[in-house]
Parts: structure tokens; C-alpha cells; sequence
């Protein structure tokens, strides 16, 4: 299966349209209606709501009946809807909270159910407009769907009109695949996701929860509200008002409509803090099965509770969707009702009785997101330690290097000492150090912003650079060998991980490092091709650690003329190509003046060299670290 392919398909289906409608064409007539439509497709379900006013009800229907219908799946709508799922890629592991509810479900489930998985770059990237047709085909059918319609109309009238628009749509009379299986109880046992680059810990216990079919769902969600929702819970008030041990922390009840949920409970915390706030998380969910709740808390989680449900359906439009939903997932027509009123009936002893049926602190799984290194005691204290890679995998490679023989490794020491005498090899090899100035523009979030810029190399691999965007917002990174730190407006910390290694890949790629240090690399040979309309010697940098990293030096001139890569961008991995051109005389070498940078084709920087200086005297103030 192509994880992902529901919900590119939820997106597309909105974006690209229909047949006789596109998508921006959609959005224009929508926008002049006041009106919207909305697509998504979750893990279980999908969703295609719409509003218009009651005038334009007539319309507005037959537009979504058509989309549900006729949806065009347009190639360059899937193509931006690939984008926006690899920067939701990228940046998954930038939370510890996020991190350690994702590798929770994937514990609990499974990493191979699809209620515990999760796309990846490859996954994403083999979807095609034709697994988004064969979805549609195979699961949009109007005996698989509730149409729910509330507001301003004639009902007969309304009724008549819906015949009119999906009345010729056929049932497909055929039951939907079974459901995955969810396994009795999921795994137990400590275990621990390295996260680099924070000064805070996520610790989460859990088990495999229930289905709100349950007889015990109201005392569940009752349950969650006394121990860890919201700001009055057990949790809140123990660990972070009591203590001030926690940034956050909170439960979930633990139930599910489709399949069974997940029941767990977390704290997020000071890295020191991280064994000292575990403890206290289990002495809490340890207490709400041996003791019973107190009437004050059992009343506001009931208050609570049922307030919610009024703000929740206050109008008549949102309880008749509850109710639709109820249906959808097979629930009894009266199961709001009946759930209130036992809301109303529960006791202290009920509570107590459901929390010690369905929470077994012995059979808790542990999960700790963080920096073990940086915790005031030993994991293994909590128990044998399992440890959880979340590393995010690159995408397939679409480039193939032949094998490395001596004759083409031969060949590539010859273009590049070609290149070496061209650019003035001789002078950066005696440089020491190099300071560059220039101007440029870079494109971010789709708009185009000026920038200035200024870099000191301190060779072989100290630098400083400061790049200032729009004017105003200043990014300075500093790389010293196998450490860093870089400041931006949002703050300053340290490199690590990810970060640490694209800086490091950066100044790989300067024409200084390669101009200096050629001789130390490996360089294959590749065929001769051409590039921006000028016959180019090709070489391949095959244990440079820069992935699938070719050079384009001028066949008459040996001049680098350019260079791609898999590097990262805001959507994570990348194809970028850098040209390089405008070469002029500074101090004896040879320096390119201009430089532009693609990333999948779209140009992302551009910039000007304006000054450049061998052999500055650099201010060791600029490598010091600020204060936090």
C-alpha cells in the first residue's frame, strides 16, 4: 500500500477540481458565492463538507456533487500536494511531544497497520495521478457515504434537488475490505528516542485502550478529565503548578470510534527534571486506580463534561452531523442521549471500578523522547531500555555511479588538477584565510526578499557567515570542525544532527575546500555532458559526504561551471544544482562572482559576489557564542 495515498487524495480532490470545473476556476466561483467546500480523508474516514448561502444552494450543490462525482485529479495540484506532505516530512521530528505521540501509536499498533504508520519521502513520491483515480473508483460510492444537510430550505424542495444531482450515481452494491486486525494488548517495556539539539523531555506511559462502544466509555472520558485534561486535571495541578516540574502534560481517554484507541498519559519536561517528573506521572496514574476520586472532582469532571457537549452541538446543524456520525461508524441512533444521561448516574465507585478494568500500571509501555545524556539519573532505572530509531529516511536515489575503476578515478584527479591551475589553485592553497561580501535574493514561501551577506573561512574548517534578509532578519552560523551554533531571530542554539551536518556539507562544497584539498579526495570520472549549453568534464565526489555530489568544470576552460546534490530544503530532501559564472581575478585565483541555487528545479538564491579578500586578519569576537 502507499502510505499517504488517502490523504493526497482528500487534498487533490479539492485543489484539482473536476472535469469541467478546475480547481482555481472552483475556488473563483466559490470565493463570488461566499461560499467553500472542504475535502480530507483521515485513517478511517473522509470528509467532503460544503457551505453556500441559501440562494446559491442550488449551485453549490450541484459543484459538490460534481466533485464528488467527477474530481480531475490535475497532475500539478497532486505535485503541490507531494510538496506540502515532504515539508510535513521534514519537520516531524521537530517536536518531542509530537514525536513521542506518533512512535506511541507505532508501538501500540504496529509499524506495519495503518493505524500506526506513517508516509515517507518514497512513499509519497510513487504516488501518481493514477493511485489517486483507482482510490476514488474504489471507495467514493454513494452507498459508502451519509449526506447530512442543515440550514434555510423547503425540505421537499432540497430533497428533490439532491435526487437531481446524485440520483443517476450508481451504488457499487459491494462490502468495503476488512478491517486491519488490532492486536489484544500492545508491547511493555521502557523505551527511549534519542532526540538531539533540546533542553526538554517527553515521557509517555500508555496501553492499548477501547472502542467507545465500550460500557465503560462514559466513566473513561470522566476518568481523563479528573487525572489530565485541561488546566484542573491531577496532572496539571501535581507536577506543574504544585512543582513546576513539567511544560506541559495531560491523558487521553483512550477510546476510538473506528478501532480501538490508545490510552496514555505524558509529561513534558526539563531535561534534569525527566526521572523526577516520570515518577510522579506514575504515582499519579497509579493513584487513580487504588483510590476513589473525590465528589469535587467527580462533579467538575461532569460539569465539564457535559457543558462541553453543549457548546459542542449548538446548533442544529452540528448535532444532526454527531448523529451522522454515530451512523457512519455504527453506533445507535440514541447514543448521545444515553450518554449523558449515564454521565449524570456515575459515582466515585464506578470510576474507580472502570479505571482498575481498564488501566494496569503494570502493563504500562514507557516511551522517553530526549537527551539521555543530559537526564539527572539512568533510564535503565525505569527498566531494560529499548531504543527507537526516528531518524527519517532520504528518498530512494535516482542517481547510479558506475563502478570506480582506476582508469576513471585517474581521470577525475586530472580534471580536477586541470581545474586547480585555472582557478589559481596554487594561491587559495597558501591562503589562510578568506572573507567574502555580497548581495542577492532568496526566494522563501513564495515571495522574493533581498539579502545581504558576509562570510570568514578560517581554513581548513572554522567559518562565520551572516546572511541578513529583507533588512531586518539576521541568520549568523558559525562552524567550527565538528561543532557549531547559529542565531536567528527566534534565538541561538547549538548544531546538532541534521543541522550540524548540512553546515559541515556546505563548506565541503565551497570552491575553497575542493580547490584546496582535491589531492585527499577521490575523484571519479564521469561521461562528458552538457550543462547550461557548455561541454562540461563531469566528476563524481563518491566518499566526499555530500550525497551524489558531481561537478561540472568547462572542458575548455576548467572552470566550475556547477555542481548537484541531494541537499535538504524547507521540503526536506532535495535535488539542488548550484551555477556558478561572472569569474574574475581576486589576489591571483580565479572566483566566481555570481551564483545561483535551484532546489527541484525552482530557484531559491541568488547572489553577487562584491568583495573578497585572501589572507584576512578575522576578529575572533565573531566565533564566540552569545550568552542564551
Amino acid at each position: 500500500p502507499l502510505r499517504g495515498l488517502a490523504e493526497v487524495t482528500g487534498t487533490v480532490l479539492r485543489t484539482g477540481g473536476t472535469a469541467s470545473v478546475p480547481g482555481d476556476e472552483l475556488d473563483a466561483r466559490l470565493e463570488q458565492m461566499g461560499g467553500y467546500i472542504e475535502s480530507s480523508i483521515s485513517t478511517s474516514e473522509g470528509t467532503v463538507s460544503a457551505s453556500f448561502l441559501a440562494a446559491d444552494a442550488e449551485e453549490g450543490l450541484a459543484l459538490l456533487a460534481d466533485l464528488l462525482r467527477n474530481p480531475a485529479f490535475p497532475e500539478e495540484k497532486l505535485d503541490l500536494a507531494k510538496v506540502e506532505k515532504r515539508t510535513q516530512i521534514s519537520s516531524r521530528n521537530d517536536e518531542p511531544l509530537q514525536i513521542a505521540f506518533r512512535e506511541f501509536r507505532k508501538l501500540m499498533y504496529g509499524a506495519d497497520s495503518p493505524y500506526g504508520w506513517h508516509p515517507e519521502y518514497e512513499t509519497i513520491e510513487a504516488i501518481g495521478r493514477d493511485d489517486l483515480v483507482r482510490f476514488h473508483r474504489t471507495y467514493f460510492h454513494p452507498d459508502r457515504m451519509i449526506l447530512t444537510v442543515a440550514g434555510d430550505f423547503e425540505t421537499e424542495a432540497m430533497l428533490a434537488e439532491i435526487e437531481h444531482v446524485f440520483g443517476s450515481w450508481p451504488p457499487i452494491g459491494q462490502p468495503l475490505p476488512p478491517d486491519p486486525l488490532v492486536a489484544e494488548s500492545g508491547p511493555q517495556g521502557v523505551y527511549y528516542a534519542e532526540k538531539e539539539g533540546v533542553t526538554q523531555s517527553t515521557v509517555l506511559f500508555g496501553l492499548l485502550g477501547t472502542l467507545a462502544s465500550d460500557p465503560d466509555y462514559a466513566e473513561l472520558k470522566l476518568l481523563n478529565q479528573v487525572l489530565g485534561e485541561g488546566f484542573s486535571g491531577r496532572l496539571m495541578n501535581e507536577i506543574r503548578t504544585k512543582r513546576g516540574l513539567a511544560y506541559a502534560t495531560g491523558s487521553g481517554p483512550g477510546v476510538g470510534w473506528h478501532h480501538r484507541g490508545v490510552w496514555m498519559a505524558y509529561v513534558l519536561a526539563q531535561s534534569e527534571s525527566t526521572l523526577v517528573a516520570t515518577d510522579l506521572l506514575r504515582h499519579e496514574i497509579e493513584r487513580i486506580t487504588r483510590e476513589p476520586v473525590t465528589d469535587e472532582e467527580l462533579e467538575r469532571a461532569k460539569d465539564v463534561e457535559l457543558n462541553q457537549l453543549v457548546f459542542d452541538l449548538s446548533s442544529k446543524g452540528a448535532v444532526l452531523n454527531r448523529k451522522a456520525f454515530y451512523e457512519f461508524h455504527g453506533y445507535p441512533s440514541d447514543f448521545l442521549e444515553r450518554y449523558q444521561a449515564r454521565v449524570a448516574s456515575i459515582t466515585a465507585e464506578d470510576l474507580l471500578a472502570a479505571a482498575q478494568r481498564h488501566i494496569h500500571p503494570d502493563d504500562l509501555a514507557t516511551l522517553v523522547v530526549g537527551l539521555e545524556e543530559d537526564f539527572s539519573g539512568d533510564i535503565a532505572s525505569l527498566g531494560k531500555v529499548t531504543e527507537i530509531d526516528i531518524t527519517i529516511p532520504d528518498p530512494p536515489s535516482k542517481f547510479e555511479a558506475p563502478p570506480m575503476t582506476d582508469a576513471n578515478l585517474a581521470a577525475g584527479r586530472e580534471i580536477l588538477a586541470a581545474a586547480a591551475v585555472a582557478h589559481g589553485g596554487p594561491v587559495l592553497a597558501r591562503a589562510r584565510s578568506v572573507r567574502t561580501q555580497g548581495s542577492g535574493k532568496v526566494s522563501m514561501m513564495g515571495q522574493e526578499m533581498a539579502l545581504t551577506y558576509e562570510s570568514v573561512r578560517i581554513f581548513p574548517m572554522r567559518s562565520w557567515s551572516q546572511m541578513t534578509i529583507g533588512g531586518m532578519f539576521k541568520i549568523t552560523t558559525v562552524l567550527d570542525g565538528e561543532s557549531g551554533w547559529r542565531q536567528t531571530p527566534q534565538g541561538i542554539a547549538d548544531l546538532a544532527g541534521p543541522e550540524l551536518a548540512d553546515a559541515r556539507a556546505d563548506e565541503m562544497r565551497s570552491t575553497f575546500h575542493i580547490l584546496r584539498n582535491w589531492q585527499e579526495m577521490k575523484w571519479q570520472a564521469l561521461e562528458s555532458r552538457d550543462f547550461d549549453g557548455v561541454t562540461c568534464d563531469v566528476v563524481y565526489a563518491p566518499e566526499a559526504g555530500v550525497e551524489e555530489w558531481r561537478l561540472y568544470f568547462d572542458a575548455d576552460t576548467h572552470l566550475l561551471r556547477g555542481m548537484e546534490y541531494r541537499g535538504r530544503g524547507r521540503t526536506g530532501p532535495v535535488h539542488a544544482v548550484e551555477r556558478f559564472g561572472d569569474y574574475r581575478d581576486v589576489d591571483g585565483a580565479r572566483l566566481a562572482h555570481q551564483t545561483r541555487v535551484t532546489h527541484d528545479g525552482e530557484q531559491i538564491v541568488e547572489l553577487q559576489l562584491e568583495s573578497a579578500q585572501l589572507d584576512v586578519e578575522a576578529d575572533e569576537g565573531i566565533f564566540q557564542r552569545p550568552g542564551p
